[in-house]
């Protein structure tokens, strides 16, 4: 996880955190690699946010990419083998993918809006992530060679941070308050929170928790 200016790992129960990285640049997006042995993540080690890997202890810190604008949001596929991640580097955030090795960067969106926070499903078919070309942040979906592109939720207010359940049945997501929400936690004084929402893929079925 990210914490301040630096990447940390813990135990699963929160136990002995241990920090990773030693740079004073803010960091952060750190993403596992599906065998383990790497974590991708991104700093800003000059003027702009790059992807960085690095060994789970911190060792063995390889750049991945060197462009004028920022990237973010790194996201392994299953098998290891690509990388998923933003890049403002043709003037406007779009998704790109590449080589675990840096290598074969390739333009997914083609959008005058951002498109962002990308995250590989479990089977490596499709990529889920937020774009406002809506007008908005919303939740959508394409295969991982970037067709198909398909708006998932269509809500009055933004819905960010996507992330796939194990079975790839269900899509969790970060809904932001409705101004109704806003008002009422105002009227009564209360700490207003973002809700968790997670939609059925097969069934659209939608279910929203809230903090």
């Amino acid at each position: 996880f990210s914490y301040g200016d630096a990447i940390y790992v813990m135990n699963a129960d929160g136990s002995s955190p241990t920090r990773l990285t030693s740079v004073v640049f803010l960091t952060g997006g750190a993403s596992w690699s599906p065998d383990g042995t790497k974590i991708a993540f991104y700093s800003v080690a000059e003027s702009n946010a790059e992807i960085f890997v690095m060994n789970p202890d911190g060792t063995g810190l390889i750049r991945l990419t060197n462009a004028p604008w920022s990237d973010l949001s790194p996201s392994w596929s299953p098998d290891g083998k690509k990388i998923v991640f933003s890049s403002a580097r043709g003037g406007n955030s779009e998704i790109y993918v590449m080589h675990a090795d840096g290598s074969m960067q390739t333009r997914l969106t083609y959008n005058k809006v951002p498109d962002t926070q990308p995250v590989w499903s479990p089977d490596g078919r499709s990529i889920a992530f937020v774009s406002v070309r809506g007008g908005d942040s919303e939740i959508y979906t394409m295969r991982s060679d970037g067709s198909r592109q398909k708006q998932l939720t269509d809500n009055d207010v933004p819905d960010t941070h996507p992330t796939w359940s194990p079975d790839g049945k269900w899509l969790a997501f970060t809904t932001f308050p409705t101004k109704e929400e806003a008002d009422e936690a105002e009227k009564s004084d209360e700490t207003l929170h973002n809700a968790v929402t997670v939609v059925n893929l097969d069934t659209w079925q939608e279910e929203k928790y809230e903090g």
